[in-house]
C-alpha cells in the first residue's frame, strides 16, 4: 500500500508540467513603407511601433504578467519549486519534495511541440521510522501545441512518461510508466486568467515486487492580477489512484510577484494548501513555493 500511495506523492513532481504555447505570436511584422519603423514620441523618448519589441511575442507588456503562469507557454523555461508537507497522513515525520523543471519548444515534422522534464528530490518518511532523502522518479513529456489563432490562449496534448530514477525504493515506484496529458490556458483577459491540466499515468514495466499503478490528476487554476506584477490565485493538483481508490483534493491561496527583465520574465510565488478531502497516505496540508524563469 505504501508503494502505491508514495506514487501519488511523487505525481506532484511530474504533473506540474510546464510549458507550451499554441501560436506563433513571436513572428512580428514591422511595416516601414521603405523607411525606419514608425514611432511616436509625444515629446518624450521614442515609443516603438507595434511589433518591434525584440524577442517578445506580445505587444502589451501586461501580457507577460498573464503568461507568467501559463504552464504551456512556448518558451524555454526553468523553475525550482518546493512542497513542504508538515502533516502527512499516517506518518509523524514531515516530508519535502524539491522539483527542478525544464521546458523548451521543439519543431517536429513541421509541427510545434514542447519538451518538458521534471526531476524531484524527495525527503519522505519511511514505514519503519525515520526519513529517506534522494532523487525521485524523473518525468518527461512531449506536448503537441494546437493553433488557436489567439496568442493568449494555449491548448496542448501529448504523451507523458515517468522513469524509475529514484535512488531508494521509498522515493519512487521502481516502475516505468506512460500516459497522456492535456493543458488549456486562457489569458485573453489581462486581469483574470484560468485553465486546467489533466493527466493520466499507467505503469507497464519494472520491479515485479512492486504493484502496478494507474493514477489520474486534475489541476484547475485561476489567477487574478492585482497590479504592478503582483497577483493572487491557486493551482492545486487533485489526484486519484484507480488501483486502490486513494485520493487527495487540496485547495490553496497564492500570492505571487512577476518581474520583467531583459528578454525574460521571473515569477515568484507562495501558496499554502489544505486538503478538502483525502484517503490513504496523503498530505493534510502543504506549503508550495517556487520561482520560474521564462526566456522570451
Amino acid at each position: 500500500m505504501h508503494a502505491k500511495t508514495t506514487s501519488c506523492c511523487c505525481l506532484l513532481a511530474i504533473l506540474t508540467l510546464s510549458g507550451l504555447h499554441s501560436t506563433k505570436g513571436g513572428d512580428h511584422i514591422v511595416e516601414d513603407y521603405g523607411k525606419a519603423p514608425v514611432v511616436e514620441d509625444y515629446g518624450k523618448a521614442p515609443i516603438p511601433a507595434k511589433g518591434v519589441y525584440p524577442k517578445m511575442p506580445y505587444e502589451d507588456p501586461i501580457d507577460y504578467y498573464a503568461q507568467a503562469n501559463n504552464p504551456i507557454a512556448a518558451v524555454t523555461a526553468f523553475s525550482a519549486e518546493n512542497y513542504y508537507i508538515s502533516d502527512f497522513e499516517g506518518f509523524s515525520e514531515d516530508a519535502n519534495q524539491f522539483l527542478l523543471r525544464y521546458a523548451t519548444p521543439l519543431t517536429l515534422g513541421g509541427s510545434d511541440w514542447l519538451f518538458r522534464a521534471t526531476l524531484p528530490i524527495n525527503h519522505f518518511p519511511v514505514p519503519a521510522g525515520g526519513t529517506e532523502t534522494g532523487l525521485g522518479d524523473m518525468g518527461l513529456g512531449f506536448t503537441y501545441l494546437f493553433e488557436t489563432n489567439e496568442p493568449n490562449v494555449s491548448f496542448g496534448v501529448g504523451p507523458t512518461f515517468r522513469l524509475p530514477t529514484a535512488t531508494d525504493s521509498v522515493l519512487g515506484n521502481e516502475k516505468w510508466s506512460g500516459g497522456l496529458n492535456a493543458v488549456y490556458f486562457n489569458g485573453s483577459n489581462s486581469k483574470f486568467q484560468y485553465g486546467y491540466e489533466i493527466s493520466w499515468l499507467q505503469s507497464f514495466a519494472g520491479d515485479d515486487s512492486r504493484n502496478y499503478y494507474s493514477v489520474g490528476a486534475f489541476r484547475p487554476f485561476a489567477f487574478y492580477q492585482l497590479g504592478n506584477g503582483w497577483y493572487t490565485g491557486t493551482a492545486p493538483i487533485w489526484i486519484y489512484n484507480f488501483q486502490n481508490d486513494n485520493y487527495n483534493m487540496p485547495i490553496g491561496l497564492r500570492l505571487g510577484k512577476v518581474i520583467e527583465g531583459p528578454n525574460k520574465v521571473v515569477n515568484f510565488w507562495v501558496e499554502p494548501q489544505v486538503s478538502m478531502g483525502n484517503r490513504g497516505i496523503m498530505p493534510d496540508w502543504q506549503f508550495w513555493t517556487g520561482v520560474k524563469i521564462q526566456f522570451w
